[in-house]
């Protein structure tokens, strides 16, 4: 995953040029595009285009990427680490199962 991340701290997969958090200049950044999921709440009525049930969640991106909202068909839990695809921009994100032995 692209984006920006400012001396500040702030990250954003957004390419615009300057911080929202603090207006100076950003740099280009890249992470992994793994997350651990923040929050998930599951929606009866997703938006056209979905199908039900469909869950919103917040991803941490990488540890120390940006937050930003996915959606999944998965069931996922607080804690979770989810792959991040970027259907651009709408972020779709798939739980990611546990490696075999």
């Amino acid at each position: 995953m692209k984006g920006k991340k400012c001396k500040c701290g702030y990250a954003t997969p957004a390419r615009k040029p300057r911080c929202p958090r603090c207006g100076k200049v950003a740099s280009d950044a890249e992470w992994k595009d793994v997350g651990k999921v923040l929050s998930a709440a599951k929606l009866r009525k997703p938006p056209t285009g979905f199908e039900a049930p469909m869950t919103l969640t917040v991803v941490e991106v990488d540890g120390k990427g940006p937050k930003v909202t996915c959606w999944t068909e998965d069931d996922v839990a607080v804690g979770d680490t989810v792959v991040i695809v970027d259907m651009g921009g709408t972020y779709i994100c798939e739980k990611q199962l546990p490696k075999a032995k």
